[in-house]
């Protein structure tokens, strides 16, 4: 499995409501993940993106710094599922790229409308007419992201770039997998609570969703049993119910995928499952009832860290964040 990297080891973290993930990978080679580790979160210190409890996470996060023996080094990190956001706007061919940024400021409001009060861009052309750019808009709440650097800055961490999960999910299963079709993929990644949901035309996530599942996420507990670190405490068709809601969105979206942002002219191929959620074969099971679509599990059981440790697939995010060529 050899990807192509940067020279140097990057270190990735990958913060979420319930875990906190790390990854160290060196050199040019998928076998040069070193090493993986997590941390779970108490209940309520993160909560849908945003830190409620500040002291709480500073303390973990100073924990993690010492154990993974992080201080002073560059990492790049997550931006929280359920704070990014993707957008397909238009601006005039007469816009400079150095201006594209200062544009789009200009623009919000008026004919560019986005769920945030004050938020941080990224962009990328992926089109071009005689007179516009296509752009898909990458955005978050800037206090948000500002907040999360500050933090880690406060524990000796040096920040260095942003991602977003389903990003760093597809830059891994693109290189693994040499994805060369023109296809459409549906990418859901499973947490205890929630689904962060993403469409691909090929490599650009043209839809990024996250769909909370109904259920007490005060349910799940943490263990100290490794091969078992979360476990539901309810009944077991309480997880069963929570996704169905989930499912009827997941198949508007669908059409509204193919019918409304493709004009009927393409339509999604395949649905990728990947996460954490412990009952994530369950849901694969329905998927496939409830959708009629190919539906597969994104997972390698013989891939290993340097140290012939396993890669579980719930790692996969933040070993893509960490290939990250931007850094």
């Amino acid at each position: 499995m050899a990807i192509q990297l940067g020279n140097k080891t990057q270190h990735a973290l990958l913060l979420s409501d319930h875990v906190i993930r790390y990854a160290r990978v060196k050199g040019r080679k998928l076998d040069g993940v070193e090493i993986i580790e997590e941390r779970y979160l108490p209940q309520g210190v993160f909560a849908q993106g945003e830190v409620k409890e500040v002291e709480t996470l500073l303390t973990i996060l100073s924990e993690c710094v010492e154990k993974w023996k992080l201080r002073n080094q560059k990492v790049v990190f997550s931006i929280p599922d359920s704070l990014s956001l993707v957008r397909r706007h238009e601006v005039p061919l007469n816009i400079a790229e150095a201006s594209i940024t200062g544009h789009l400021y200009m623009e919000l409001g008026e004919s560019l409308h986005l769920p945030l009060e004050q938020p941080v861009f990224d962009w990328h052309e992926i089109g071009r007419t005689a007179e516009y750019r296509d752009l898909l808009i990458f955005a978050a709440p800037e206090p948000a992201v500002t907040t999360l650097a500050r933090l880690m800055r406060e524990v000796r961490l040096k920040p260095v770039a942003a991602d977003i999960s389903p990003l760093s999910l597809y830059r891994l299963y693109d290189k693994m997998y040499n994805t060369e079709e023109k296809i459409h993929t549906m990418f859901l990644q499973m947490a205890p609570s929630y689904m962060q949901v993403s469409i691909f035309e090929e490599e650009l996530p043209l839809v990024i969703r996250t769909m909370n599942f109904q259920l007490d996420a005060s349910q799940w507990q943490v263990t100290e049993d490794a091969s078992e670190p979360l476990v539901w405490q309810g009944a077991e068709e309480d997880i069963r119910s929570s996704w169905q809601d989930t499912l009827e969105e997941l198949s508007k979206l669908l059409n509204f995928y193919q019918y409304n942002y493709q004009q009927g002219k393409a339509r999604v191929d395949k649905i990728v499952v990947t996460g954490d959620h412990p009952y994530a074969g369950h849901f694969v099971k329905d998927v496939k009832q409830r959708l009629e679509l190919p539906v597969s599990t994104f997972a390698e059981s013989d891939w290993v860290t340097k140290d012939n440790e396993e890669i579980p697939s719930k790692y996969y995010a933040v070993i893509g964040l960490a290939l990250k060529k931007e850094v």
